[in-house]
């Protein structure tokens, strides 16, 4: 027997409105227990109807959205129906609304009203908000949202393939409303793709018995797993963190249906600009790179770029390319090198460096523990230098037995004018300016050269961390 096919129960009567269907049902809600509600289908073209939901809408502070849809598709595919849900009342209720049985203008004091009234908790409910602004140009706000607090209370725990997104993400399937179920309320539900799909293909006001009792639990089960997932939330202090993240869901939605605007023109011409910069700073590293001092390294034959050794061109886009060819000429010249790249290396920096001012905050708050994690990242000297043919992390050194690393960020270079011009160093074409850095001082001095007193051979280059 088909779906369509199941008949309707012979509970089905006119309840406070004129020729409104209605129906009782129980719902198993597992560890919960049981829940009887009334069910109110708006499958005729009554007015008086719409006018039964505003009001009910209007009266309450807390309540459930859903919706039936003919599919994924925002922008260009329809809602069927909408579902509403109390179940804190005295007596539980659920309104379905087969929308296509009204008109938009006729809708639209509904709409109005879900909209502007109350809070909405809903499951996933990042799909309503851009379900109702795609279709009826409503801007929901005040949403609550099952599937993004289960995502943030168990932070970590869902970890996916690396770049799956959207349904065929595992966050996102192990937190279905079918998982919640399982893990708060102990049951499973009729989640079939048949009856999932089949709302909007239903003539309009004949949605079957299954059907109902299916839309009808989107709106029964997430308060029960909210009410569990709020004491969790609350346990682990989590409830600020939650609101931020409520709060954004309806502003995402919009942003998602409707793009950000900008300028198209100043766009094309300054990226138009930003090829031609690209395409004149690539000439000039590739001129200074071909000098006389990088030769031993680029032997190839080439007027206008360097080469690799298996003859292909040098890219500085290439973040692994250019790391490689400063440890290659460095190892070259004999200069000695560190590249702080990860958080183990900047925890040990500021063990190092933070050692005063963590045995001051602690003789201050002798209550409270600190850790290198706490050392500000100011503490660590910015600034990196070539003396005595080795890199230097800090100020030109005063002593032989200067320390030394290389570390990145992601400022943005900027030229270097003489051996001792301060520049940014930037891991955008990474460490192009340490290259430069390397070179200017090399083509300076000799690469291999020693200097004659403390004041010889420096070159300069601040960054961050």
């Amino acid at each position: 027997m088909s779906n369509n096919m199941i008949p309707m129960p012979s509970g089905i009567h006119s309840g406070l409105v004129e020729e409104l269907t209605t129906m009782e049902h129980t719902a198993d809600l597992g560890t919960e227990g049981k829940v009887t509600y009334q069910l109110y289908y708006l499958n005729k073209h009554n007015l008086d109807h719409l006018e039964f939901v505003e009001k009910w809408i209007k009266e309450r502070k807390f309540y459930c959205l859903d919706l039936e849809t003919e599919g994924l598709k925002f922008l260009t595919q329809k809602i069927a129906t909408i579902q509403l849900g109390d179940m804190l009342c005295d007596n539980p209720e659920v309104i379905i609304i087969d929308v296509r049985m009204f008109s938009e203008s006729e809708l639209a004091p509904v709409i109005d009203a879900i909209a502007n009234s109350g809070v909405k908790l809903g499951q996933n409910v990042k799909f309503e908000c851009r379900f109702m602004n795609s279709n009826f140009g409503a801007k929901l706000r005040n949403v609550k949202c099952t599937q993004v607090t289960e995502q943030i209370i168990r932070a970590g725990l869902f970890k996916g393939k690396p770049g799956s997104s959207g349904r065929g993400n595992k966050a996102y399937g192990d937190t279905s409303m079918a998982k919640l179920c399982m893990r708060y309320l102990g049951i499973t539900i009729d989640k079939g793709l048949d009856v999932r799909l089949s709302f909007y293909t239903t003539p309009p006001g004949e949605h079957n018995y299954r059907q109902l009792i299916y839309a009808a639990g989107d709106v029964i089960y997430p308060f029960y797993i909210y009410k569990k997932q709020m004491k969790i939330a609350t346990d682990r202090g989590l409830r600020s963190v939650l609101k931020i993240e409520q709060d954004l869901i309806p502003v995402l939605a919009e942003s998602e249906n409707r793009g950000m605007s900008f300028d198209k023109a100043t766009w094309v011409e300054l990226w138009q600009q930003a090829v031609k910069d690209r395409k004149r700073t690539e000439q000039a590293l590739h001129k200074l790179y071909r000098g006389a001092v990088q030769r031993e390294m680029f032997p190839h034959k080439e007027d206008h770029k360097m080469l690799q050794a298996n003859g292909k061109a040098f890219m500085f886009s290439s973040p692994k390319q250019v790391q490689f060819f400063i440890k290659s000429y460095c190892e070259s010249i004999g200069w000695k090198y560190t590249i702080v790249t990860n958080k183990l290396q900047l925890w040990r920096l500021k063990k190092r460096y933070g050692q005063d001012w963590l045995a001051n905050r602690r003789k201050k708050q002798p209550n409270r523990t600190f850790t290198e994690s706490d050392v500000p990242d100011y503490l660590i000297p910015e600034e990196y230098c070539i003396f005595n043919n080795d890199i230097y992390l800090g100020h030109v050194p005063d002593k032989a037995s200067y320390t030394y690393e290389i570390t990145y960020s992601e400022s943005i270079t900027a030229s270097i004018i003489s051996t001792t011009t301060n520049v940014p160093f930037s891991n955008n074409g990474i460490n192009t300016v340490l290259l430069l850095v390397i070179f200017q001082s090399a083509a300076s001095s000799g690469a291999k050269s020693e200097p004659k007193s403390n004041a010889c051979n420096v070159t300069c280059a601040p960054g961050g961390r």
